[in-house]
């Protein structure tokens, strides 16, 4: 069972690249611009390292979360943002499957914060430390600035444990190739799991979601 203080500090599921849950703490207030946008259809089916995930099927047997959040998980090839909620309305769902999607960089004391927003729904924020994933390290070293980037997004209701959305799409290059030198730069900052753990806990001192957001250093939408 995931503690309080392990969900806190870092980490993912059997489908991604790290290796123990990751929490930030969501404040339910906003601060972006409504921007109109196509909305894309619907997706019920996605597939993740060979994985297929159908919505409205348990997401994971092993999942072990119990607390609201989500969790980012960078990739060389593609990433993955997991919304974990204990309950998940019909609107939200749709709100992240096919509702407008925004997304921003905001670093303090070392932590990378993506940010993320769905249709109609409040600016969350998902803490990444690349000292979390040993594996990573390594691979940054000879990895090439991308064009546009590839997100997987999981939407999960901890109380039955069922996928309620799944949606891919891609990051604009100027925020691809910005992520990618964000967690570029953090992997010289060396940080021990302590260090990242009060990093957390200082950025949210003066900040939450919204501010985060509206200090980005930058946005772009999903498309």
């Amino acid at each position: 069972m995931v503690t309080e203080a392990e969900s806190r500090a870092g980490g993912g599921c059997l489908l991604c690249h790290s290796d123990s849950p990751m929490r930030v703490e969501l404040k339910r207030d906003e601060g972006a611009k409504n921007v109109p946008v196509i909305r894309p259809a619907k997706q019920e089916r996605g597939t993740i390292m060979g994985i297929t995930l159908q919505v409205g099927e348990i997401y994971d047997p092993d999942l072990l979360y119990e607390t609201e959040g989500s969790v980012f998980n960078f990739g060389l090839d593609s990433h993955l943002l997991r919304i974990f909620r204990k309950e998940v309305s019909d609107a939200e769902a749709a709100d992240v499957s096919s509702g407008k999607a925004q997304f921003g960089l905001f670093t303090a004391e070392q932590v990378i914060f993506f940010l993320s927003k769905f249709g109609s729904q409040p600016w969350q924020a998902s803490a990444y430390c690349v000292w979390t994933v040993p594996s990573i390290l390594q691979e940054l070293q000879d990895v090439e600035l991308p064009n546009r980037s590839t997100l997987h997004i999981h939407l999960v209701e901890l109380s039955t444990g069922v996928l309620r959305a799944v949606r891919t799409l891609t990051l604009a290059p100027k925020f691809s190739q910005k992520l990618l030198r964000e967690v570029y730069t953090q992997s010289f900052q060396q940080m021990t799991f302590t260090d990242y753990a009060r990093g957390l806990d200082m950025a949210f001192v003066n900040n939450d979601a919204a501010s985060m957001a509206r200090k980005a250093s930058v946005k772009c939408y999903g498309k």
